[in-house]
């Protein structure tokens, strides 16, 4: 009987195969010249490939990061020969390293689906750089597992590579493939960063800076509870994992937890012990034996607990990403995530009821405006992405989906403009399947995110209102940022020049970097998975003060001046300006504003001759923190000053310890 993981891997190849011979009848642009809209890359780079003509099946996406330490943004790419690869952001190579001697195998023989994530795993100073590896076809042998290198792209030391286990998928002797892009966050907040990473084995890993697995996963699936004695569900879910995770703090501990869409489904009541309250509402694929249907969301702590109100379950798969924000700034991080393809491609019925994005709040909720999920015309397994594409300074949530439409939605669940098909530059659209994303940057210098998606050959360029912006027909007087090839992985926007204006990168069997030069430096979603460490999370500006007030007590006889110190701190991945204002003449302050990079100490001073026996309350101080003009949260913030002018201050001492 075929698995679900072999069913869906058929239907992803037949779609990107269906793609690719769609695309290969047209006639395209072969060079750069005036005679064409296409524009010409700032420089190109040839890589590593095992894919014939037209090679375009890099299914990796590109990671942005410091690598040299110089201060500018470099390139990581895999590809699917198993290379890991780096280029300094002017297009040299630094280093080229296949993977398959590592995993036992020969070279060029390994693959990787996954990408690459980038960060100073181990605390020493310099970056590393995690990738999952692992083919999507059942006929090729490959070791899945995941591989950590230096800057250097040497092998981290420690027990790397980690092997996932030879446990679902054929063929027999070599270990399932980690589809899942990895996420590196400090879980335990000991210095030090985690890998966490789901696989085609059903199982969430959580694995140390140096390879060894956290003693608290994988972990049980959650249908343990109900079935004990099924030794299947023990340090393993009960089906495969294609998305990758999320890390953010979504229970308010101060600990970031794991957010990761599954395949796992639910049993019905027909199934011993199964749920009653759940029923598959479509026929089931022939050959299933049981009510078994749907997928779930796993939010887990840092010891692998679920946390209240999950996993949520849905009638289909998860395939797609998570992308966590507070986007209706509650102080709580919210959920937004697509579905799969499986059950709408493999059950007689057909079913759509999953065609939706959902909203849900901390407690697995439905947020306002967001119940049932937003409909969409097609499968959702892209991932979803959160930036300003509306200009009104609050996030937006922007999807694409297998009907090769694009979809924005206010916070509140409002469309922000109708579905609309990114086009390339024949005019026709692309499905979006598992493993894509918007990627959203400010493209013409208007302070907006613009949406970059791949639409087959090219990157094309949607404004925050629906309209494209690159070229739909071929010649066009709208630009086109076309690649000679088929692209099967996201883009990455990012200054990797210093020249405060973004550039465009994008990868098949040539890696591409274009300039943009109307551009601006701001990008909320500027590579698959936000951000380097590849967590999907976006952490909201938040201006931090403390203390909150000031009081203290000043004696009558003494006529030194009160000074207080208060620590302004910014959080967020975006760089908050800030001011302060006193409204007393006896008040005066150290700096009246300043940029919060990490955390800035303004001292305020009080003039004591102005002070008056007994309680002296002298207003307040008003800080205010800004992005583009925006007060963030918290701002403005209000300090009040009081000082108590009394005859005497006094003081109590410890008891003295005798040595």
């Amino acid at each position: 009987m075929l698995s679900k993981q072999t069913i869906s891997k058929i239907f992803l190849i037949i779609s990107i195969v269906g793609t690719l011979a769609f695309v290969i009848a047209f006639d395209v642009p072969t060079t750069w010249g005036a005679d064409t809209s296409a524009i010409a890359p700032k420089w190109s780079l040839s890589l590593t490939s095992r894919c014939s003509f037209p090679a375009d099946c890099e299914t990796s996406s590109p990671v942005l990061a410091d690598i040299t330490g110089d201060g500018i943004l470099d390139i990581v790419v895999a590809t699917s020969n198993g290379h890991v690869i780096a280029i300094r952001n002017n297009g040299q190579l630094l280093w080229n390293k296949d993977m398959a001697a590592a995993f036992g195998m020969a070279a060029n023989t390994q693959q990787i689906n996954s990408s690459p994530a980038v960060a100073d795993i181990d605390n020493d100073g310099r970056v590393e750089i995690v990738v999952g590896t692992g083919s999507k076809s059942q006929s090729y042998c490959t070791q899945g597992g995941v591989i950590a290198l230096d800057h250097n792209g040497n092998i981290e030391s420690g027990s790397w590579p980690f092997f996932s286990h030879d446990d679902v998928i054929p063929p027999i002797g070599c270990t399932d493939t980690i589809f899942s892009t990895p996420a590196l966050g400090d879980l335990d907040k000991d210095g030090d960063m985690e890998i966490v990473v789901g696989g085609f084995d059903k199982r969430i890993y959580v694995l140390h800076h140096n390879g060894t697995l956290d003693s608290n996963f994988p972990i049980d699936s959650e249908h343990i509870n109900r079935f004990p004695s099924w030794a299947d569900l023990k340090g393993k879910l009960a089906d495969t994992i294609w998305g990758s995770p999320s890390l953010a703090d979504i229970n308010n501990d101060g600990y970031l937890d794991i957010i990761l869409g599954t395949d796992e489904g639910n049993f019905g009541s027909s199934f011993p012990g199964g749920d009653p309250s759940w029923s598959c509402p479509y026929a089931l694929p022939s050959y299933w034996t049981t009510d078994y249907c749907g997928g779930a969301l796993y939010v887990i702590d840092r010891f692998g607990n679920l946390l209240p109100g999950f996993p949520k379950r849905i009638y289909e798969t998860i395939q797609s990403s998570p992308a966590v924000y507070d986007i209706n700034q509650d102080g709580k991080s919210e959920i937004f995530v697509g579905a799969g393809t499986f059950y709408y491609t493999l059950s007689p019925s057909n079913p759509t009821t999953n065609f939706r994005i959902y909203g849900w709040d901390s407690q697995g909720n439905d947020l306002p405006g967001w119940e049932g999920g937003k409909v969409t015309g097609g499968s959702t397994p892209a991932s979803v992405a959160v930036g300003d594409i509306a200009g009104d300074s609050r996030k937006e949530v922007i999807a694409l989906g297998m009907d090769k439409k694009l979809y924005a939605w206010y916070a509140n669940g409002n469309p922000v403009f109708n579905p609309v098909t990114p086009l390339n530059e024949q005019g026709n659209g692309n499905t979006f399947n598992v493993g894509f994303s918007p990627i959203l940057g400010d493209y013409d210098g208007d302070g907006k995110m613009e949406i970059f998606v791949y639409t087959g050959w090219a990157i094309s360029v949607i404004d925050g209102n629906g309209q494209q912006l690159t070229a739909t027909t071929y010649p066009s007087s709208a630009p086109l940022y076309y690649a000679n090839s088929l692209i099967q992985n996201n883009p990455a926007v990012g200054d990797i020049d210093n020249d405060g204006k973004l550039e465009l990168i994008a990868q098949n069997s040539t890696l591409y970097a274009w300039d943009l030069p109307n551009a601006g430096s701001k990008a909320d979603w500027p590579m698959f998975r936000q951000n380097a460490e590849r967590t999907g999370y976006q952490a909201l500006p938040m201006l931090h003060i403390a203390p909150s007030s000031l009081v203290t007590l000043h004696e009558t006889s003494n006529w030194d001046d009160v000074e207080f110190t208060v620590v302004l701190a910014g959080s967020g991945d975006e760089t908050i300006n800030w001011t302060a204002n006193e409204d007393h003449p006896d008040i005066n302050l150290s700096s009246t504003s300043g940029v919060l990079v990490d955390t800035t100490t303004l001292t305020i001073t009080v003039d004591r001759s102005g002070l008056v026996p007994g309680v002296n309350s002298l207003g307040s101080v008003l800080v205010t923190g800004t992005i583009n003009g925006q007060n963030v949260v918290n701002s403005p913030a209000t300090v009040p000053v009081t000082i108590y002018l009394v005859d005497q201050v006094h003081s109590a001492y410890l008891p003295s310890i005798s040595r």
